[in-house]
């Protein structure tokens, strides 16, 4: 299922490659500074099962998301929508990337053509790929995200920035920018971090972090310009439920409007579900 061929570093479709018909991220954009409001489940997606992590297209209509069911094993789907205010229809497996293994962290550039997504077995994994020629095309074999992001350690959950990957290594967020990675680990003080979620824009970078008591809060990252560091983070108080041991970030809008998260709190369908939450502009 998988491919061995392992690739110094991603073999993925150039943007400038690409037809692109999507807008400036910065237009219309929501205000970073406001908080995130009229938090919800997901329409048409949770289960009793743990839906553990998840990405869309540019448009929002499409989703990839990761289920994890009573066997301990996690598998991608796909379902689609109409539009933003109706649920998503029936969740498809995609046959094509998935294996025995545990596949989870999908993440989907924004030209649509390449899905990235970590494979773990034994406590070790290691993000791969899938190339597609259309976006209504099957992905194709998966194959390893190459030498600058996979190495002996663990790499996990992965996100496409504007010109970027994101990406977990043994509890440590890192950027790969076509020149080898780069840690960004001094976010936070001393706790693990993990599930980088960029903006468009790349001056907001949320992630989920260790709490010394146990469970996974949601923090957030902010920087004026893409040619400086990221700040020292802070909460997303506002996301974070003191119910729930588990507010991991999956996914923003374009716009910055819309953030997409996993949680365990109360009024999903059971277990870890997937919620959204609006800002305003």
């Amino acid at each position: 299922m998988t491919s061995t061929d392992d690739k110094e570093g991603l073999d993925v479709p150039k943007i400038e490659d690409v037809e692109d018909d999507s807008t400036d991220p910065s237009e219309g954009r929501c205000s970073a500074s406001a908080p995130f409001g009229d938090i919800r489940p997901v329409p048409g997606v949770n289960t009793a099962d743990e839906e553990i992590g998840a990405t869309f297209t540019r448009d929002e209509l499409t989703l990839i998301l990761a289920r994890m069911g009573p066997d301990g094993n996690s598998d991608l789907y796909t379902a689609s929508r109409p539009s933003l205010d109706e649920p998503f229809g029936p969740l498809i497996p995609l046959t094509e990337v998935n294996s025995e293994r545990y596949e989870s962290g999908p993440t989907i550039a924004d030209h649509g053509l390449t899905l990235c997504f970590h494979m773990s077995r034994d406590n070790d994994a290691d993000i791969f790929c899938s190339n597609r020629e259309d976006p209504t095309s099957p992905f194709g074999p998966p194959f390893s995200a190459g030498t600058r992001v996979n190495t002996g350690l663990v790499e996990d959950e992965a996100y496409f920035g504007p010109s970027n990957l994101y990406f977990t290594r043994n509890g440590v967020i890192h950027e790969e920018t076509g020149w080898g990675a780069n840690a960004l680990d001094d976010l936070v003080d001393l706790m693990p971090t993990f599930a980088p979620t960029a903006s468009a824009d790349d001056l907001e970078l949320f992630f989920a972090r260790v709490e010394l008591a146990g469970g996974l809060e949601m923090w957030v990252a902010r920087r004026p310009d893409v040619t400086e560091e990221f700040q020292k983070a802070s909460p997303v108080v506002e996301l974070n439920s003191p119910e729930s041991r588990s507010n991991i970030p999956e996914w923003i809008s374009p716009d910055g409007c819309r953030i997409y998260f996993t949680s365990d709190r109360s009024g999903g369908a059971g277990g870890t579900d997937l919620w959204q939450a609006t800002r305003a502009r």
